[in-house]
Parts: C-alpha cells; sequence; structure tokens
C-alpha cells in the first residue's frame, strides 16, 4: 500500500506519501466551488495548503479532466504551479523542482488542447528551466516533460521534433522501468506515423506495440491503443 501511494503522490518519502496523499482530498474540498481567483490566492497565502500531496492532487486532476473540460484542466495545472512555489523546507529543493517541472508540463499540455500554443510554449520552457535547475536526474519526470512537449510539437505540425521528443520520452521511460509512461510514448509515436499520412506504418509499428503497451496494466492506455488501431485500419 506504502509503495502504491508513493507512486502516486509522485514523492520518495513513505511519510509524505501516506499522509499527505490522504490529506490531500480533504484540502482540495477547501477550495472547491471557489472562484479561481479566490483559489489561487489561498494557495499563495493559506500556509496550510502548502503540501506536496495537494499539488499532486490538482496534478492528477488536471490531467484527468484535460479532454473533458480543458479550461478546468488549465485551472487545476495553474493551481498546481502556484502551490509547487509555496513548498517549504520539509521537502528537498531538487524534488520540488521536479514537481514545478511536471506542473508546468501539464499546464502546457491543458493549454495545448484548449488551443493555446503560446502559452503552452512558455509553459513547457518553464517546466524545462526546473529540470535544468533539478539535480535528482530523475529519468520518470523527464520522460514525462519530453512526452507531453512532443504532443505539443505533434500539434503544431512540428513532425520531426516531435518525432525525435517521443523517442528520447521512449528511452528515458524504459531506463526509469516506467512501463506506463513507455506505453504512453508508444501510442503517441503510433499517432505521429498516421498524423505524417504513414498509415501501413502506424499500424504496424502499433501492432508490434502492442504486448508492451498490455503490460502497463493500464485499462485506459489499453482502450485508446484498440480504438486508435480500428482508426488506423
Amino acid at each position: 500500500e506504502i509503495r502504491r501511494l508513493q507512486e502516486e503522490s509522485g514523492h520518495w518519502n513513505e511519510v509524505v506519501a501516506v499522509l499527505e496523499t490522504r490529506e490531500a482530498t480533504a484540502l482540495a474540498a477547501q477550495l472547491q466551488g471557489r472562484p479561481q481567483d479566490e483559489r489561487m490566492r489561498l494557495a499563495s497565502e493559506d500556509e496550510s495548503l502548502h503540501t506536496w500531496g495537494l499539488c499532486q492532487c490538482f496534478l492528477r486532476a488536471s490531467y484527468e479532466a484535460v479532454f473533458q473540460d480543458p479550461a478546468q484542466a488549465v485551472d487545476l495545472a495553474r493551481l498546481a504551479v502556484r502551490l509547487s512555489a509555496h513548498l517549504g523546507e520539509a521537502y528537498h529543493p531538487d524534488w520540488v523542482r521536479d514537481l514545478q517541472a511536471r506542473a508546468y508540463a501539464q499546464l502546457g499540455n491543458a493549454q495545448r488542447v484548449l488551443g493555446e500554443l503560446k502559452g503552452a510554449d512558455h509553459a513547457f520552457l518553464r517546466a524545462e528551466e526546473c529540470l535544468e535547475a533539478s539535480g535528482t536526474g530523475d529519468l520518470r519526470v523527464r520522460a514525462e516533460v519530453l512526452g507531453l512537449k512532443a504532443s505539443l510539437r505533434l500539434d503544431q505540425r512540428v513532425f520531426d521534433e516531435a518525432g525525435a521528443l517521443f523517442d528520447r520520452s521512449l528511452a528515458l521511460a524504459r531506463e526509469g522501468s516506467d512501463i506506463q509512461g513507455a506505453a504512453k510514448a508508444l501510442l503517441n509515436k503510433a499517432k505521429l506515423l498516421q498524423v505524417r499520412g504513414e498509415l501501413e506504418q502506424a499500424i504496424t509499428f502499433l501492432r508490434d506495440s502492442s504486448p508492451e503497451i498490455e503490460r502497463a496494466g493500464d485499462p485506459r492506455l489499453l482502450a485508446r491503443a484498440r480504438h486508435s488501431l480500428l482508426g488506423f485500419l
């Protein structure tokens, strides 16, 4: 259970993973229903909200909302960015920078889906600055940021850069034993091939990648893979 909560929270410390993950729902409820301006103000001023678990909670909520309600996903990601800027000395500064990188990358991803591509570019620039300042070398975080940036480049139709970023994200995810991250990179690489008009290559690539995607054990990724293959066919 502790390992699961560590994975869910994205934090290596067992105490943070267990306590803050469970407290995050109650803290998030304090902000529910409030206007975004007020939520942002409280995220800056209310020290009781300055926890890793709450920041991670908003990151996860933004990720889940991004395709159903991208405007809400942007608001939630902005809250995560704001909270990550106020985490105190209880957390190692390099781990905080990684969390800030993830928050900016999720903001950029939500802005991409909303169509705010210039804002997304700026968010990914900030995410990369945070990664450069961090000393953790966390492969999973880097894979996540690069994968989301690659999706932006795909939407911008900068196909060569998108392909290179997907490849780097896939390599880092595999090296970091991030099975879900690798599955996402494989699915996105197949989408890139399809968008470029290389339909036969996309079908072959996705079929060859199916065993690795299935190993991720994520029903949503598996459904996405099947839906994509049916669309390609």
